[in-house]
């Protein structure tokens, strides 16, 4: 038995906080900048950029992909069924919607 086992045992976790750096004007402006150039992108092109009020859930996700990645698809003229969409491993593209 290790120590940091038996620490587990006894319900303590080994973690701490990560110092990450403030965000500075500057450093949203490139953020957003950014963002809009590549919100959605692809071998033929940039999609459309989709801009929401406040933190995304996974329904405003899906409102997102309707308004959005289809007509960006359209656009560019690309067949939905020729088309993989790749999406970061974040839960909200995951989650299942509740009916």
């Amino acid at each position: 038995m290790t120590v940091n086992r038996e620490l587990r045992k006894l319900g303590f976790k080994g973690r701490r906080i990560v110092k990450k750096p403030v965000l500075t004007k500057r450093h949203h402006k490139l953020r957003l900048k950014f963002a809009k150039d590549h919100g959605g992108f692809c071998k033929a092109g940039v999609g459309d950029l989709i801009l929401i009020e406040g933190y995304m859930n996974p329904t405003i996700y899906i409102d997102i992909l309707r308004r959005g990645y289809f007509s960006s698809l359209e656009k560019l003229g690309l067949d939905p069924s020729q088309v993989i969409l790749m999406q970061a491993n974040d839960p909200k593209h995951k989650k299942k919607k509740k009916q």
